[in-house]
């Protein structure tokens, strides 16, 4: 589209109602294209017949990345794939649809829980211990667990964990797939 044709239709609205906003304009700049967000207001003066305009910019071309890696991160984690998220302590934070169709819980049942609660009874605490051993040392974890549906019934599922961390280092959340 034409930012100039843009402008203008802004200002004509402007003119019309006395306020326009959120018109979206990307511009060619010397460091790249940027996305600018426009909010255009008519100037009511006394003195003069001729209109004028207050032309605000903003740019928004981080918040549009970041809303379009957004898309992306939520079109992956509504895969084929059961997900879970927590958070540091190991509380569930978010499933998708593919869990609740391989584990038969709800997003509302286990949400502010340990994943723990998935668990079969068929690892004994040597098994986690060397899981989590894992996940701090490495950042990612990958194997076979058993782990029990909501019905009760014990399944083979191959789990990948991997570690979130913080540019300095620190975990923040846990991802789990399967």
């Amino acid at each position: 589209y034409d930012a100039a044709e843009t402008v203008v239709k802004a200002i004509q609205e402007a003119e019309r109602c006395g306020l326009s906003r959120g018109h979206q304009i990307r511009l060619n700049l010397p460091k790249g294209e940027r996305e600018f967000e426009l909010s255009v207001s008519k100037k009511l003066t006394q003195a003069s017949a001729e209109s004028h305009f207050i032309v605000l910019s903003r740019d928004i071309t981080e918040r549009r990345k970041a809303e379009r890696e957004l898309h992306i991160a939520a079109t992956a984690f509504d895969s084929q794939e059961g997900m879970l998220i927590t958070d540091s302590e190991h509380n569930i934070l978010r499933v998708n649809n593919a869990f609740t169709r391989v584990t038969g819980y709800e997003a509302e049942e286990v949400i502010g829980k340990n994943p723990a609660m998935l668990q079969s009874g068929r690892h004994g605490p040597d098994f986690y211990d060397h899981m989590m051993q894992a996940l701090e040392e490495n950042r990612y974890w990958q194997g076979e667990v058993w782990n029990k549906r909501k019905s009760g019934e014990i399944y083979p599922q191959y789990l990948t964990i991997t570690a979130v961390q913080t540019e300095g280092g620190q975990i923040t959340n846990f991802v789990g797939a399967f």
